[in-house]
């Protein structure tokens, strides 16, 4: 991924008035300095913060990459973020296009694929239902929305940012409501193929 041929540029070098200056007058120097120096951290960060699978992280960063270079005018240098800043926040919207895209995609699979509830036995289906309401009824319902988020395919990060909690304190509390979960379905029936 990384251009040994041309040097990398520094966050602080990266977010000088003098590179933008640069940046925006289309150097290929710069350009290149700019994705050089970009897109390494960009793929760890959408690896490691925003979920994205490493096969497809480094695609995500190029696409990010190229979004705010074709933008660049739209950004002002002394505005309210950084140069380096404001390209994480465009990055940080493709991983989420790139989520959505995948919700997409596997409900469209899922709908091609899965039985409808109606087909499936309704009896034993409304029982597991029932029972699995009466479980999250004693939830919190904050427990209860990381638990319908992180089903939808969110990230830890960008639900403990929604529920103004840490990444980590959202994964404890998702563990936690899962255990609970498991609990009462150990003490009073086998859920594990709904959980």
């Amino acid at each position: 991924m990384k251009d040994d041929s041309c040097e990398r540029a520094s966050f602080n070098e990266l977010n000088s008035a003098e590179f933008l200056a640069e940046l925006k007058a289309n150097s290929s120097r710069e350009q290149a300095r700019f994705v050089n120096g970009l897109a390494y951290p960009l793929e760890c960060y959408l690896t490691n913060k925003m979920g994205i699978p490493p096969a497809d992280a480094e695609d995500v960063a190029f696409e990010a990459l190229e979004r705010a270079l074709t933008s660049i005018e739209s950004f002002h240098y002394g505005g309210p973020a950084k140069l380096t800043t404001w390209v994480f926040r465009v990055a940080r919207n493709r991983a989420v296009d790139y989520h959505r895209a995948k919700k997409r995609e596997r409900e469209r699979l899922n709908s091609l694929t899965c039985p409808p509830i109606a087909r499936t036995n309704p009896k034993i289906r409304n029982e597991q239902l029932s029972w699995l309401v009466e479980c999250l009824n004693g939830l919190d319902p904050k427990d209860i929305q990381i638990l319908r988020w992180h089903a939808e395919q969110y990230t830890f990060a960008e639900i403990g940012e929604w529920l103004k909690m840490t990444e980590g304190n959202a994964r404890i509390r998702h563990k936690r409501a899962l255990d609970r979960i498991r609990e009462l379905a150990r003490g009073e029936r086998s859920l594990e193929n709904l959980l």
